[in-house]
C-alpha cells in the first residue's frame, strides 16, 4: 500500500506498507504510530523546515497534548497553538531551534553538529519512506 501526503504532510510518501485482508477490506498490516515515529524521525533527520503542521504532526506522534508539550518546553499551551494553526508558516528560528532539541531528545535521533543544522532547509526533495515487511 501506498499512503501519500501522509498525516497531511504533502512532502511525505509511505511506500511498501503491508496490508492484510480483513473481509472486503485492507488494512494495515503494522502499528500505524509506528509509521508515524518513522516518518517524524525522517523529518528530524533531513532538518525540515517546522511550520505548524509539522509542530502538530511532531507533538501528536509523542502523544502529548498542548498543555503536557508546553510545560515540558516551557511554554504556554496558547504559544503552541498559535504555531500551529499557522499550518503552512515557518516557525522563527529561535523557536524552531528550542522545538528541534526537545523534538530529537523525545525521538532519540541525534542533533545536527553545526549550528546552521538547528534550523531546518525551506527547500528538500519529497520523503518517500519505505516500510521493511520484516520489522
Amino acid at each position: 500500500m501506498k499512503l501519500e501526503n501522509f498525516q497531511g504532510l504533502e512532502y511525505v510518501t509511505v511506500l511498501d506498507v503491508p496490508t492484510i485482508k480483513k473481509g472486503k477490506y485492507e488494512v494495515l498490516a503494522i502499528d500505524h504510530g509506528d509509521i508515524e515515529k518513522a516518518v517524524a524521525k525522517e523529518i528530524l533527520k533531513l532538518g525540515i523546515r517546522f511550520r505548524g503542521k509539522e509542530v502538530k504532526f511532531l507533538r501528536k506522534v509523542l502523544g502529548l497534548s498542548l498543555e503536557k508539550m508546553a510545560a515540558k518546553i516551557h511554554l504556554t499551551s496558547g504559544a503552541i497553538q498559535r504555531w500551529e494553526k499557522k499550518e503552512s508558516e515557518a516557525i522563527s528560528a529561535v523557536n524552531e531551534i528550542v522545538l528541534r532539541v526537545f523534538f530529537s531528545d523525545e525521538l532519540q535521533v541525534p542533533l545536527p553538529q553545526h549550528f546552521n543544522g538547528f534550523v531546518g532547509v525551506e527547500e528538500y526533495n519529497d520523503i518517500e519512506l519505505r516500510i521493511n515487511r520484516a520489522a
